[in-house]
């Protein structure tokens, strides 16, 4: 089955370049002043609150950013505003160094940095930020088809960018098995099949929180209450005080009694 191949090429690439860092945490707005004030072209995946919970996309993305850090040390950053809202000038009364404030949302935003920060207007995919790194950060274009001894000499950088262009393949296959299983959800008759296929996904990666309460959405529509409500218990250990998962929990709980009630 084709999302069964997506999940086997997906972990394995992942556990080929799992020794990648996390990509530096710029703690708050002074230090992230500090770094503009170098003049360094920098590159920031800027989490909005609550973009590291359900149903925010921030979590599976950190894997990729990391492996970019690596392939660029000293210039590529993750800027929380749930820790320094004051640095993404979402704080009250605050500016911030940022192109343009953030707030909260469910997905990251890239911001390319110089004597300014510029927000990343590209295709939305991870190949296309690599590119976008390696042009803004090595001085020149990067493309996987001319990975070769001279590129990895970009001002001294990129000895690691083959596998900043492997997390971003890593990331695209997860992010497809989940698409490819939710696209089954919709059909009364194929609702088991997206159920099998979560599970599958959930083997690999027990704790994402998007695919835990899509296959939740998945028992529901099969019918299985019970195993809904496992799901959501499921979440609401990983992310008790999430109200997007403390209503999920609710009403699910609340498809059992009625369900008993009835028989």
């Amino acid at each position: 089955m084709a999302l069964k191949r997506l999940l086997a090429i997906a972990a394995i690439i992942i556990e080929e370049n799992s020794s990648a860092p996390t990509a530096p945490l710029c703690r708050d707005k002074s230090e992230l002043d500090a770094l503009l004030a170098t003049h360094q072209p920098l590159a920031l995946m800027v989490l909005p609150r609550g973009c590291d919970m359900f149903p925010g996309t921030c979590g599976p993305l950190g894997e990729f950013w990391g492996a970019v850090a690596r392939a660029f040390p000293g210039r590529v950053y993750r800027l929380s505003c749930e820790t320094s809202p004051d640095a993404c000038g979402a704080a009250m009364g605050s500016t911030t160094r940022l192109s343009r404030p953030v707030d909260s949302g469910v997905e990251p935003v890239f911001e390319f940095c110089g004597p300014a920060c510029e927000r990343y207007a590209g295709r939305p995919d991870p190949r296309s930020l690599v590119e976008e790194a390696a042009r803004r950060l090595g001085g020149r274009e990067a493309r996987p088809g001319a990975m070769d001894a001279a590129l990895c000499q970009l001002s001294g950088f990129a000895a690691a960018l083959p596998d900043a262009y492997a997390a971003a393949d890593a990331y695209a296959a997860r992010r497809d098995a989940l698409r490819t299983a939710a696209s089954f959800v919709g059909q009364q008759r194929m609702v088991h099949v997206a159920r099998i296929l979560y599970d599958q996904y959930l083997e690999r990666w027990p704790d994402h929180p998007n695919a835990i309460a899509a296959a939740a959405n998945a028992a529901r529509v099969a019918g299985d209450a019970e195993a809904a409500l496992a799901l959501w218990d499921r979440l609401l250990a990983l992310e008790p005080t999430n109200p997007h998962v403390i209503a999920g929990a609710a009403g699910a709980a609340a498809a059992v009694e009625r369900g008993a009630a009835e028989a």
